[in-house]
């Protein structure tokens, strides 16, 4: 069994960082693009992030840059800057020039459920989240899992389920620090660096590229084929850790990512998962599988079908999977998300059009871009600089497509209208 004490760090987290600021993009106190003010600098695994406020509109978002050109996508751009906005996922707005490198401006928010979980750990007694354990579901039995935590838990499952509603795409790094909190204690899915689309209903991908290999899924360890499914996996180790402050291993994850993900692999060959999902359905007494029993039997079925070591095993879809939690969280259901409350200002319906357009360019799917780009010059109210720099960009996707005559109307268009 893991003996560690519950304020010992978890694998998102275990190696020492490096320094903050060194090769940082900017400094505290820049200004970038014209427009942004660099208030704070924060560097994750992949990317720096910087926190900046819009001098133009007053705002606060969030610039991430990767820490490699290599590390940069158009192909994940497109898909964030495609998928509908969501109370429960993180915003993207648009991408800026920071030097050399590209810069993602994406909506701010200033916690994350790693954040929360650690402040919990400090402040909770470990035995007290036992103590419904082995019960059956009654009438007027206290929920096993504090309101703000279940809701919490409740808004992920909503918003990773937004993002197969209408084509399916798997995040394949769901950890507890990408889970964001804002002041209200709302929860917003976040950075979709390893994240993977496919455009055909059931598909799948033919591996992924790497993650927190403590949250991984026993495919996406071994690099095979993988699905939403694997997302469903690790939802399962973020809600144990969740509710007990533990990783569901009977060992301590090994302090590097690959001695971590050799150890996982050696695991997955062995019956200990098997048994970890029957202790965890049946209830176990005595455990052998996790270090700490789930707060009831309840939300330890649902723990167990997410943790099935096939992906045929575990509920298909995170729809599914909500109304399985809310049962354990004894909750009614999350009711159909009012996506109203999360209609962009125009302006930045206007970056994001304008922004996406320009990457659907780089990827060379010209007619996309240039239908975009046609709904976005029949705005009225576009400011006199995104007219111009949506016609440059319309003018390049009708070249590259060999309709001169109609990119030579558009730069004639554009000279009308003062650009």
């Amino acid at each position: 069994m893991d003996d560690r004490t519950a304020d010992e760090p978890t694998a998102e987290g275990p190696c020492d960082p490096p320094p903050p600021f060194e090769g940082a993009p900017a400094a505290v106190g820049a200004v970038l693009d014209g427009r942004w003010s660099v208030a704070e600098i924060r560097r994750g695994g992949q990317a720096w992030v910087l926190i900046a406020d819009d001098v133009e509109r007053g705002v606060r978002r969030a610039i991430k840059t990767p820490l490699s050109r290599a590390l940069a996508g158009d192909a994940e751009l497109a898909v964030l800057l495609g998928l509908a906005p969501h109370p429960h996922v993180v915003t993207t707005f648009e991408e800026i020039a920071i030097g050399d490198s590209p810069g993602i401006v994406l909506e701010y928010v200033p916690s994350t459920l790693a954040e929360f979980l650690r402040e919990r750990r400090g402040t909770t007694d470990h035995d007290t989240l036992t103590t419904h354990t082995h019960t059956h579901t009654h009438t007027h039995t206290p929920p096993p899992v504090p309101d703000d935590l279940a809701d919490v838990l409740q808004q992920v499952c909503e918003g990773m389920a937004h993002l197969s509603r209408t084509t399916e795409m798997a995040h394949l790094d769901l950890k507890p620090s990408n889970v964001l909190l804002d002041g209200a204690g709302h929860a917003k899915v976040a950075d979709f660096g390893l994240a993977q689309q496919v455009r055909i209903r059931d598909g799948r991908f033919p591996s992924a590229r790497g993650g927190t290999w403590a949250y991984a899924a026993p495919e996406v360890l071994r690099q095979e084929p993988c699905d939403i499914r694997a997302d469903i996996f690790s939802f399962g180790v973020l809600l144990y850790e969740a509710c007990t402050g533990r990783l569901p291993y009977p060992f301590r994850p090994a302090p590097t990512p690959a001695e971590q993900r050799a150890q996982l692999l050696e695991y997955y060959e062995t019956s200990g998962p098997r048994s970890r999902t029957q202790e965890l359905y049946y209830g176990s007494l005595t455990p052998t599988e996790y270090p700490l029993a789930p707060p009831s039997s309840d939300i330890g079925m649902v723990i167990s079908s997410c943790l099935m070591q096939h992906m045929d095993e575990r509920p298909a879809s995170f729809a599914s999977l909500a109304t399985m939690l809310s049962r354990g969280l004894r909750r009614p259901p999350v009711q159909g998300t009012d996506t109203s409350a999360t209609s962009l200002p125009e302006i930045d319906w206007q970056h994001r059009e304008l922004t996406l357009s320009q990457v659907l360019i780089r990827l060379g799917r010209f007619d996309e871009a240039v239908n975009r780009l046609n709904r976005l010059l029949a705005a009225t109210s576009l400011p006199g600089d995104l007219v111009a720099a949506a016609c440059r960009a319309a003018q390049e996707a009708l070249t590259a497509t060999g309709r001169h005559a109609e990119a030579a109307a558009m730069g004639e268009g554009c000279l009308g209208e003062g650009c």
